[in-house]
């Protein structure tokens, strides 16, 4: 996505759709910082992403691992305090 300076409106909801490959999760990882970019910058309401705007963020990866052994609010603590941590 070279220069695709998409800047999105107060409100707006935006979604990535396209076949298999197309990047849609590369963009969302480097949006959170999950994976690093090689060049390039990327501002997300203005500002260069940090774990406050990431906090402004919706991402549930498709390959979520569940811990069969751990109770649904287990599970929940478990993805919440990692989500602290980053």
């Amino acid at each position: 996505m070279k220069n695709a300076g998409v800047a999105l409106s107060s409100g707006e909801i935006w979604r990535f759709v396209g076949p298999n490959g197309a990047g849609k999760s590369t963009v969302i990882r480097l949006i959170m910082g999950l994976i690093r970019k090689n060049s390039g910058e990327i501002r997300i309401f203005g500002e260069k992403p940090s774990s406050l705007i990431n906090s402004r963020i919706g991402y549930l990866p498709g390959e979520v691992f569940m811990f069969p052994e751990l109770r649904v609010e287990e599970q929940l603590k478990y993805f919440s305090d990692i989500r602290k941590w980053a």
